[in-house]
């Protein structure tokens, strides 16, 4: 559990941070616990909270801890409020450990590099990226439809598949692509990743490929990544 930044259990941390100063912070977490329990249907007496926080103030003097932790509270519980199974942790765990928060960063906070010039290019392109698939079609004559094709294709190369490339046409001298457009968060952390090829789209798309052409093994391959 946890994510990236190393916080294994941003549940628990914001309980801490929440009850900050009071003595009763592991009583109150074991009551969440209960909480989350009963909502599942689960039966828990007033008995057995009492003895998960005496078995958790136990194992935290016999581990030479201050006070009872996230361990000891989680084995406690599983002793006390679980009678020792084990599985019925794992159905609360993610509810308790994670729950369902999401954070936000400041607007006037500096973001990477690249998602910056992304933000810029999406805005110039008047692309605007949504979850939601749906499809473009882009006139590859038009300085606005050649803007959004070098900038998908340049995602692409990137690992950033924002666009899906359908088909492309020729009739009475036009060019046309069609796009399947379907943006996932994911591609933020993918966009970070590629920071060493390039501080732009542009420049770390060329630095990608630079590296692709180098690293191709056939002429089939290479010939791909030229087109």
């Amino acid at each position: 559990y946890g994510y990236g930044a190393g916080v294994i259990a941003p549940g628990w941390c914001k309980h801490l941070w929440q009850t900050r100063g009071q003595d009763d912070a592991s009583v109150l977490w074991l009551a969440r616990i209960a909480s989350v329990l009963r909502a599942k249907g689960h039966m828990i007496s007033t008995a057995s909270l009492i003895e998960a926080e005496r078995l958790a103030r136990a194992l935290a003097a016999i581990r030479e801890r201050p006070k009872p932790g996230f361990e000891e509270l989680r084995d406690a519980s599983v002793s006390a409020l679980f009678n020792g199974e084990a599985l019925l942790w794992k159905m609360v765990e993610a509810e308790l450990l994670l729950g369902a928060d999401v954070g936000e960063i400041p607007p006037d906070t500096p973001l990477a590099p690249l998602i910056d010039d992304l933000q810029r290019n999406q805005k110039a392109a008047r692309l605007k990226p949504e979850a939601l698939e749906r499809e473009l079609s882009v006139d590859l004559r038009s300085e606005s439809g050649l803007f959004r094709s070098t900038l998908l294709h340049r995602l692409n190369v990137l690992g950033v598949d924002w666009g899906r490339l359908t088909d492309v046409g020729r009739s009475r001298g036009t060019f046309r692509e069609r796009w399947m457009l379907a943006w996932q968060p994911e591609y933020a952390v993918r966009l970070v990743e590629n920071l060493v090829y390039g501080p732009t789209i542009e420049k770390a798309a060329n630095g990608r490929l630079i590296q692709m052409i180098g690293a191709a093994a056939t002429l089939d391959a290479l010939a791909t990544l030229v087109q």
